[in-house]
Formats: C-alpha cells, sequence, structure tokens
C-alpha cells in the first residue's frame, strides 16, 4: 500500500470518532455601513445557523468588510452590533452550499430601539464570482417530478448542459458542460470524488460501455441537501475539469429531531401504452416499479453533536424495447454449419425487410433493478473546530436484456463514498478546511449463458445490426484523496490556497469470446471475416496519484468592483501498469515492465481571471466577466486494452487472413483454447502472428480547456432576474485514437507487415463551443417559482474526442483527421426549459376546517424541455476503400437530391436515394458526405406532478405525489438507422416512452 494511501487511511480512522457541521457550504460577506454610507470598522457579525444555533462570529475590518468563508449551506440569522449603534438582525438569509452571498448591512445610529429587525432574502445577482451555474436546493430536488429519483437529472436543467447521447464518450454517456467531452467533468460528493470509475459520465448510463443502468445513483434524492453544477470560468479552488464541477452536498442533523418515510408506485395499468407497441398491436408492456425507504435526522447533544441516516431501496420490473436486425431462416441455412449455432439465438420472430436474408425483430423483454443505498452522516460542534464523518453505500443489481434472449447482461454494482472533515476558525479572519476522502466503483458486468457460445459474429455491414456480444469485464477504481484549503481575509483582499493530492487505483479484469466481423452478408455467408477480434484477458492494475496546489485571491478594488485572479498547478504523473513504446515512434520498441507509460505533462499551469462591476451599486444590475485554463489528467480506462502481460500481446487484438501464420484458421470459429492459451504463456504465440498493437503517444500532453463567458445579471424585482451570457470554450489535446498500418488496398499488404493493425492513442482532439445563454429566475411569489433557461449554441469536434474510448468509429480517413471535424454527437442548436413550482390558492369557504382541508395545499410541479434535433452520422457500412477498416467511412451525398424524407408517420427519416456508395467503391476512395452533417427530430417532454399536503397535528404531515412523466404523452422519435447498407437505413425504430404515472406517498415529521 502506497505511504500516502496509509495516510489517508489512518487520518481516516483517527476522526471517526468525531463528528461535524456541514461538510460543504458557502460563504457570506459583506459591508457595514452607517447612515450616510461610511464603512464601520470592528462590527461584530454574528451567523447563526438556525436549524443547530451554532454561530460563527467575525467583526468587520478597516474597510467595513466581514466574510464567513466556512459556513453550511443553510438559512442563517445574521446580526451586526457596534456601541453607539443599533444592533440589526436580518432573519431568515439563506446561503446554498458552493455560493459567497454578499449581503451589506447598513447600522442605525442608537435610539430608543434596541434593535432592528430585517426580513431580507439573499441577493439575487451573483455580485461576487464570474463563474456560471445554479444550485438546486432541497426543496427542488424532493419536490420536482425526477424519472427514477435520480438528483442527475436535474443538473441538465441549466443552460448550456445537456445529456450526452450514447453514442458520445465511447457510448457511454453523461452530461456535457458547455460542449466540452462528458468524461472531462468533475463530480464531487461533499467535496471529495464521487467520479464513476470507467462509466465515468453517470453511474445511472443506461447506454451501451461498461455502464451500470443504476436507478439512484450513488445517493437517495432524501439525502441530498442540494447541489452545485458549475461550467465556466470557476476558481482556482476547482481543477480536474475540461467541462463542469458538480458539488453534492448531503443533509445533516438538527436541534430537532426530523424523519420521513416514503414509497413511490408505478404500473403498467397507469400508464400509456408505448408508441412502437400501438404501433404493433402489442398490449402495453408490465411494470412493477417500487422505490421506498426513509431519513431520522436529530441532535445527540443539543447544539454540539448530530446523526443523520438515510436508506432508499428499489425493486423495478420493466420492460424494454429491444430492437435491431435478425438472421432468416435463408440466412441461416446458407450459413456454414458452424455458424448456425450462433445465428440460432437471436430471435426468430421479425418482420420482413428489403432483404430476404434480414429481418427486423422488435420486441419488449424484462429489465430489472434491485438497489439499496444507505447514507450515514454524524455533525459535532467542538470550539473552533467544526467536524464530520460521512458514509455512503449503494448496491445495485442490474439485469438488461439484449438481442439474443438467452444472453441478457447482468450489473453487479458497489459504491463505496466517505468523507472526513474539519472546518478550523483558526482567528476571525483565518480558516482552514481539510478534507480526506475515499470513492470506490466496482461493477461486475457479464452475460448470462454465454459459457456455452464457443464463439461470436459482428456484421459490420449487409444489413445485420446487433449481431455482437460485448465481454464481460469486472473493474474497479478506488480513489484516495486529501484536500486542504486556507482562506485569510486581509483588507480588501480575501485570499484561498490550498492543496489536493488524490491517488487513483484503477483495476479491470475482461475476458470475451473470438468476434469474427464481415464486411455484409455475401461474405458471412462465405465466411470471409474482414477481420478477428481477440481478448487475451487478465486483470490489468493501473494506478497513479495527482498533485494539485492553487491559490485565489478575491480583491474588492471597490465597493462596486470586484478583481477574482487565481492560478492552479496540477501535476498528474504517468500511468503505469501496461507496455507502452519507449518513444514517440507508434512501431518502435516497447519500454520494460514497471517503467511509466508515457512522458510526465509538468506544464500543467490553470490561470483565472475575472472582473465583476456593480453598475448601479446596489447589486441590481452586475457585469461579468471572467475566464481560466483548466486541465483533467489521464482516465485509466482510456488505456486498458494496451499490452499487460506481454509487449507482443495486447490485451485488445485485431487481426486479418494476412497477419496470420499457416495452420491458424480465419474460418469461423476462431479456437478459444489458442487464446487461452497464449494468455497464460505469451511465449506459445507463433511466429509470424503479426497481432494489432495498442499504444499511446509517449509525448502525449494533459488534456486542458480554455473557457470564458461574459454575463450581464438584472433583478427585475425583489424575486426575479434576468441573465444574458456569451460563452466560450475550447478543449484542447482531447484523448483520440488513430488506425495506422491498415492494409494497401492496391498490395493487399500492410505497410510494416511486422505487426498488424497499430492503434495509437494520442491526445490531439479538440472541441469548440459558443453560446449565448439566457436565464430568468423568479423565487417564490405568491405561491409561484419559476426557473427558465434558453442556450443557442454551436458545439463542433476536430479527431472524435466523443467517437470512442478504444478503436475510433468516427473518423473516416486516418491520413485526413480534418475531414471527418463537424458537429459534435451532442450539438444541440437550439433548448429550451422551464421549472415551474406553483401552489394553488385556497378558495375561501369561511372557517370551514373541513374545506381548508381538502382544498388547501395543492401544488403544481413541472418540468417543461425541448430541443431540436441531434446530429446524425450517415456511414457506409463497408469498406469503400480497400484497408480492411469499415469503421468511419461515409457515402457521396448526390446532388440535388434532398437527404431527408422526415415521415414522422411512416417512421422514415433519411432518403437512401440521396447517398451513393456505388461510385466511391468503384472509384476506390472515401466519400465526399461530411461527418454529422444531418439532424434527427426533435424532441419535446413535460414532466408535470401534482402534490396535496395534509397537515397532521404536532407538525407532522403527509403528502400524496400524483407525477406523469410525458404527460403530453408525445411521440419523440430517436434518430433514424444511419447505417446505408442496412435493409432499415432511414428508419425510425425506437422512440421515447410513453405516458408513465408513478403515486407517491410521503410522511414527515
Amino acid at each position: 500500500m502506497p505511504i500516502y494511501r496509509g495516510v489517508a487511511l489512518l487520518c481516516m480512522l483517527v476522526a471517526s470518532s468525531a463528528a461535524s457541521a456541514q461538510i460543504t457550504g458557502g460563504a457570506i460577506v459583506g459591508v457595514v455601513t452607517d447612515a450616510g454610507g461610511g464603512v464601520l470598522p470592528g462590527v461584530t457579525v454574528t451567523a447563526t445557523n438556525i436549524a443547530t444555533n451554532q454561530a460563527a462570529v467575525t467583526h468587520t475590518n478597516a474597510q467595513g468588510y466581514f466574510e464567513f468563508p466556512l459556513l453550511p449551506a443553510a438559512r442563517y440569522r445574521l446580526e451586526a452590533q457596534l456601541q453607539g449603534f443599533q444592533a440589526t438582525r436580518v432573519e431568515a438569509l439563506e446561503l446554498n452550499a458552493g455560493v459567497r452571498r454578499r449581503f451589506d448591512v447598513r447600522l442605525a445610529i442608537e435610539a430608543v430601539t434596541d434593535r432592528v429587525d430585517v426580513v431580507a432574502a439573499a441577493p439575487l445577482v451573483n455580485a461576487t464570482t464570474t463563474s456560471l451555474g445554479i444550485v438546486m436546493d432541497q426543496r427542488q430536488v424532493e419536490a420536482l417530478p425526477l424519472n427514477g429519483r435520480n438528483f442527475q437529472q436535474l443538473v441538465g436543467l441549466q443552460a448550456g448542459v445537456v445529456n450526452a447521447p450514447s453514442s458520445s464518450t465511447g457510448g457511454r454517456g453523461g452530461i456535457e458542460f458547455n460542449g466540452s467531452p462528458a468524461l472531462g467533468n468533475n463530480l464531487m460528493l461533499d467535496g471529495v470524488d464521487m467520479s464513476f470509475g470507467e462509466n465515468n459520465g453517470s453511474a445511472s448510463d443506461t447506454s451501451a460501455g461498461a455502464s451500470g443502468g443504476a436507478l439512484i445513483n450513488t445517493i437517495s434524492v432524501e439525502a441530498v441537501a442540494e447541489f452545485k453544477a458549475t461550467g465556466s470560468a470557476f476558481s482556482a479552488e476547482y481543477g480536474r475539469a475540461t467541462g463542469g464541477v458538480l458539488n453534492v452536498t448531503t443533509k445533516s442533523g438538527s436541534n430537532q429531531l426530523h424523519g420521513t418515510a416514503f414509497e413511490f408506485f408505478r404500473h403498467d395499468a397507469l400508464d400509456a401504452n408505448s408508441f412502437f407497441s400501438n404501433l404493433d398491436g402489442a398490449p402495453k408492456p408490465p411494470l412493477r416499479w417500487n422505490q421506498f425507504g426513509g431519513n431520522l435526522g436529530g441532535p445527540v447533544l443539543r447544539d454540539r453533536l448530530f446523526f443523520f441516516f438515510n436508506y432508499e431501496g428499489a425493486h423495478v420490473r420493466r420492460s424494454d424495447a429491444v430492437t435491431g436486425n435478425v438472421p432468416t431462416p435463408l440466412l441461416i441455412d446458407r450459413a456454414a454449419p458452424e455458424m448456425r449455432e450462433v445465428l440460432q439465438a437471436f430471435p426468430d420472430t421479425f418482420e420482413p425487410t428489403g432483404d430476404p436474408y434480414v429481418g427486423l425483430h422488435r420486441r419488449n423483454d424484462e429489465r430489472r433493478n434491485d438497489e439499496h443505498t444507505y447514507m450515514g452522516r454524524v455533525d459535532v460542534e467542538r470550539g473552533q473546530h467544526r467536524l464530520a464523518v460521512r458514509y455512503n453505500y449503494n448496491h445495485q443489481d442490474f439485469f438488461q436484456p439484449i438481442m439474443p434472449p438467452e444472453h441478457p447482461r447482468v450489473f453487479p454494482t458497489r459504491l463505496h463514498n466517505a468523507v472526513v472533515q474539519d472546518n478550523w476558525t483558526i482567528s476571525p479572519s483565518v480558516f482552514n478546511e481539510l478534507r480526506v476522502g475515499i470513492n470506490r466503483s466496482d461493477l461486475n458486468r457479464h452475460h448470462v449463458g454465454t459459457e456455452l457460445t464457443p464463439a461470436w459474429i459482428s456484421v459490420s455491414g449487409g444489413g445485420l445490426t446487433g449481431l455482437g456480444l460485448p465481454s464481460d469485464i469486472h473493474f474497479m477504481t478506488t480513489t484516495y484523496s486529501i484536500n486542504d484549503n486556507l482562506t485569510y481575509v486581509r483588507g480588501r483582499h480575501s485570499i484561498k490556497a490550498g492543496f489536493e493530492i488524490r491517488n487513483v487505483d484503477s483495476k479491470r479484469f475482461q475476458i470475451g469470446l473470438p468476434t469474427h466481423r464481415y464486411n455484409g452478408v455475401d461474405d458471412l455467408i462465405a465466411d470471409r471475416p474482414n477481420d478477428i477480434q481477440v481478448i487475451f484477458g487478465s486483470e490489468k492494475p493501473l494506478d497513479t496519484t495527482n498533485y494539485a496546489v492553487y491559490i485565489q485571491d478575491d480583491w474588492r478594488v471597490s465597493n462596486r468592483l470586484q478583481l477574482n485572479a487565481g492560478l492552479r498547478y496540477e501535476y498528474s504523473p504517468p500511468l503505469s501498469g501496461a507496455f507502452n513504446v519507449a518513444g514517440s515512434d507508434p512501431f518502435g520498441p516497447f519500454n520494460n515492465r514497471g517503467e511509466p507509460m508515457f512522458d510526465a505533462d509538468r506544464n500543467n499551469f490553470g490561470p483565472r481571471l475575472g472582473v465583476i462591476y456593480d453598475a448601479i451599486g446596489d447589486q441590481r444590475l452586475v457585469l461579468r466577466a471572467g475566464g481560466g485554463v483548466t486541465h483533467a489528467p489521464a482516465q485509466p480506462f482510456f488505456y486498458y486494452d494496451m499490452a499487460y502481460i506481454d509487449p507482443n500481446v495486447p490485451f485488445l487484438a485485431t487481426f486479418t487472413e494476412n497477419d496470420i501464420p499457416a495452420g491458424l484458421p480465419t474460418a469461423f470459429p476462431f479456437p478459444r483454447s489458442f487464446v487461452t492459451e497464449v494468455a497464460e504463456n505469451p511465449s506459445l504465440l507463433p511466429e509470424g502472428f503479426n497481432l494489432s498493437r495498442s499504444v499511446a503517444d509517449y509525448d502525449r500532453a494533459d488534456e486542458y480547456a480554455i473557457q470564458w463567458n461574459g454575463a450581464v445579471q438584472y433583478a427585475l424585482t425583489s424575486r426575479a432576474s434576468l441573465q444574458a451570457a456569451y460563452v466560450g470554450s475550447r478543449a484542447l489535446k482531447l484523448y483520440s485514437t488513430r488506425s495506422l498500418n491498415l492494409v494497401d488496398p492496391i498490395t493487399g499488404e500492410r505497410p510494416d507487415q511486422a505487426v498488424g493493425e497499430v492503434v495509437l492513442r494520442e491526445n490531439a482532439g479538440r472541441s469548440k463551443y459558443d453560446a449565448l445563454q439566457l436565464s430568468l429566475n423568479q423565487r417564490l411569489w405568491n405561491g409561484l417559482a419559476l426557473d427558465v433557461y434558453y442556450t443557442y449554441g454551436r458545439s463542433r469536434g476536430y479527431y472524435g474526442p466523443d467517437g470512442t474510448l478504444v478503436r475510433d468509429a468516427t473518423v473516416q480517413d486516418p491520413n485526413d483527421i480534418a475531414g471527418s471535424a463537424g458537429p459534435k454527437p451532442g450539438d444541440v442548436r437550439h433548448r429550451f426549459v422551464n421549472v415551474h413550482s406553483y401552489e394553488l390558492p385556497t378558495p375561501g369557504f369561511g372557517d370551514s376546517g373541513l374545506a381548508r382541508a381538502l382544498l388547501g395545499h395543492w401544488t403544481i410541479q413541472g418540468i417543461i424541455t425541448w430541443r431540436s434535433g441531434l446530429p446524425i452520422n450517415v456511414t457506409a457500412g463497408r469498406d469503400l476503400v480497400g484497408n480492411r477498416r469499415v469503421d468511419g467511412q461515409r457515402p457521396d451525398l448526390v446532388p440535388g437530391v434532398d437527404p431527408y424524407i422526415k415521415d414522422t408517420d411512416g417512421l422514415v427519416w433519411l432518403n437512401a436515394a440521396a447517398f451513393d456508395v456505388d461510385r466511391p467503391l468503384a472509384e476506390g476512395r472515401f466519400g465526399n458526405l461530411p461527418f454529422n452533417a444531418l439532424r434527427g427530430p426533435s424532441a419535446l417532454t413535460y414532466d408535470f406532478a401534482l402534490h396535496k399536503r395534509f397537515d397532521v397535528t404536532g407538525g407532522h404531515q403527509m403528502t400524496l405525489r400524483l407525477e406523469a412523466f410525458n404527460v403530453l404523452n408525445r411521440k419523440n422519435l430517436n434518430n433514424p438507422v444511419s447505417n446505408l447498407s442496412t435493409s432499415t437505413f432511414g428508419q425510425i425504430t425506437g422512440a421515447s416512452s410513453g405516458r408513465n404515472i408513478q403515486i407517491g406517498l410521503k410522511y414527515a415529521f
């Protein structure tokens, strides 16, 4: 065990008997003046947490400035006192996590009245930071309708954020902040790492790849106090992100004993039928959905020691739509006898297509979730120290159907997250924050019944899709972290400095069946594979320890002008654990076992600069501009497919008949025994067997992004504000892959016949994002709370930054990367979001208590989301140039022919006549259709909730919730099939779910 890891664990054990206040929170800053506007030094300012009665005390400095930099997110009472002046108290000031609230106080000359009480809310306008983002407070997290009750759905509501399609990031989806890749986000729980290992986009991502498909996603929404999502020009305190920073704050106990119990129930009898089930005349697919649990929190010692515990469980049995092309009896009959067992594993029910060998299969099959999530937390106040311990555990078992009905995927997943924190008030102007954390993501993906299958087939052209069985993967990524932040307030400067040390220990074990890939059905019948892929499975540990230091100075030049300047330095030593080439030549010699896999990048300096100007002087009209450079370290799972057991034996090997010596067949099936024997003893690899190489650019640089924004924010009223912002981002040196040493179409041989295909990982991709982002926010007024966001943006990528993790599938010509630049898969040109809550007024019926009980406390909650169409990349589905690489090749666009049909009734979106494969195939060249040149259908969703609260004696409440997802039952169609070689090209074969209704009952005291 590394010394650092032992120190981290020792710190956690030493502190485990302590408890804490809120682990992460915000800051309250302000200036105290007299009636004439003159600043008042020496004023005693007290901020008291209303829930726990914990008080923080400071004094204004010579500039009349005060700051509380380390307050838990909560409601506060703010008091200011100075001899000769009336004391002033501000009641119920709301403070959110990750937010610096500025609240100026004016003291009047002492009079008969001893104290002035002010009822005020925190300012609507951000006058302290240049970062862009939103805070979702506890009310919104708990009340808004969430399909699956996953808090991360709320992250995608703000401007500039989209849920990336599953075609992004190697099929792992996730959340994109301002056009940057989803794998470039820094996800934190109470200030410590909350990333999800190999499926880093989201633990609930249901796309391909290593996804776990969770519902609850690490932590129950009932345990979330609030979260802050920041996507542009954030402080130097935050790093490890080329995209956004998400910090989730958990609940803690208070001086009052509080608890909840809840049950959420869904049944197919309440739902509308899905669009395609209606189309096929099929009954509604069955659904049994239960999510249940509760919280309990309160004092152990009043004002000193508090506890909080949460549990949520989920048992869900629902149907997944499984759609794809399957072999017809004619194809099975004409295939080689050895293949028939595999082909017969696919469904035998289908709709005819234009190809007699291919049928379209569509069915509903059971998908299961069994989840249990626990969170325990203890908080204590000990003089100048506020200490905290919190542990989170998520136990998931997820079953997902795939095309072969006898081989569903199984995802047992275990997530652990823990933190210990000490907030230390050293003096009224010096504060320190220390955190020690651990995060572990453990996923074991496998398939039922695959041990009976000798091999598998994947067809990349000719009409068959989905004929492939992903390998079995067990990965576990553990991070241990220590970070410390010191804040010093001096004069007009608030200086914050700190460091972070994060050890990343990642392991992966993977085994898979040999996969034969054919360039069409004719080649499949003749058993002429385009290439064969095998996995020499073994356990691969990759690890590194990342370091970061920073300093940030927020300088109040005047009461109206503030400059924020910071500098962060990050050092991410190279990963170790796999073989790589020892230089920049991808064909060069390998390094030795245990040596660093690439050269270290020591140039990760990240400056931050921001300017904030209060135009009027009353925090109603504020102009802000800011920018910064941010970095992201290497993700271990990018490099899992490199050689581990021997330099000549890559984890994933691809070869053709030209790469294999005599005596080894390329016909189906390739012997699994050979793979197993070579994996156990690499010396058994025959001479002349030229396996592919998976290597990384030894001189790679770490990914980084340049982010900037300019914003104008205006308080329309005391409860409503409007903001307009221009946001830009350039992400550079992004992870990308390129296939080298491809077969020469003229000679039929590889340029270097001593090796097979060479997959080079190089940080050379980039993305570009520019957007106008508008937001309108209204706090609760006459029962109505409203947030409206609109984004008009453009997001483009170069060198497939979202296209792959292992082997690029977006770049058409590896020798002409620029020819495949274009819109990113997550490029949403227009996006509109409306989040609203309205408490219906109670009709007047005199003093009738029964009428008030029945007609009062009804609330409407809703989320309306509309977006324009996502990009479509039309591919040829076959090797046009003879280089034995099918991925990414595109057809010609026929001049003068409309590529769209857009028949949403007939479910045909693209016009096959507008695309030509034959001409580039005859001329042996790539097609001229640009990458992601077309767009799919738009989407509109309205998730609606109606809540009825019943007040019970003694502060007890019962809330009945009726929630409807896609309440309008709108047909939101997926993008069409875009492989031109399939018989279903241009057709839309999938859609979002119909209206789903959920009933919830929640009891709280």
